[in-house]
């Protein structure tokens, strides 16, 4: 398991055209002040509520929560995965971008991954609402690749056989490689089953941010 920390290219910054991904750092102050407020100052029944009005669900589908649903988080761990990623691959994307851009790829990364989710989604789990910003960040990193596929990423590797974490240096296009095609092979359930994970959200939001990068 590869765990991104640093992104190492020169000249990396040629072309951008603002400073400060204020898009960015929006949706993470948003995310956070959701999570804090619902942590925090509501009850179980409500947050509960919040999660089924605001969440995406097949079973009673409202257009405007494919959005909605990236706000929300099942927890402190799930929200600082989501928001470290998007840190990590986002900032320079908007800053290469451009605010109004990005923030058009994140939301089109959001409306596509969920989409897609609520399609595959097993009919078992079709009244239960999808939550989390994973899909829409899966369209940044897809971005990310397209942009900058030899950028090099400091990684440390996680293996079973080592007991502590190795520090390596990869091209972004092995690590998000092998990421996108770890998605793709839980999403065919080739590898196991885990339905807490919307995979095919992961896998349709990097072929999004993949496309409309391309674009």
């Amino acid at each position: 398991m590869f765990f991104p920390y640093a992104i190492d290219e020169e000249d990396r910054e040629t072309g951008f055209v603002q400073r400060i991904p204020v898009v960015l750092y929006t949706i993470m102050a948003l995310c956070v002040v959701v999570h804090i407020g619902a942590s925090l100052y509501l009850t179980e029944a409500a947050r509960s509520d919040v999660v089924y009005r605001f969440g995406a669900c097949r079973f009673d589908f409202s257009w405007w929560t494919l959005i909605t649903c990236a706000f929300l988080h099942g927890g402190w761990l799930h929200l600082a995965g989501n928001l470290y990623f998007l840190w990590i691959y986002g900032r320079d994307l908007e800053r290469f971008l451009g605010a109004w851009r990005f923030a058009l790829l994140y939301l089109a990364g959001s409306v596509l991954s969920v989409g897609v989710h609520l399609l595959m989604v097993s009919p078992f789990f079709a009244d239960e609402p999808a939550i989390g910003a994973s899909g829409a960040i899966s369209a940044v990193l897809g971005a990310f690749l397209v942009f900058w596929p030899t950028a090099r990423l400091r990684c440390l590797l996680f293996s079973p056989i080592s007991f502590r974490p190795i520090p390596v240096q990869m091209p972004a296009f092995v690590i998000l490689g092998l990421w996108f095609a770890g998605q793709l092979l839980y999403s065919l359930k080739l590898v196991g089953d885990m339905e807490g994970i919307a995979f095919w959200a992961h896998v349709a939001g990097f072929a999004a941010g993949a496309g409309v990068g391309t674009l």
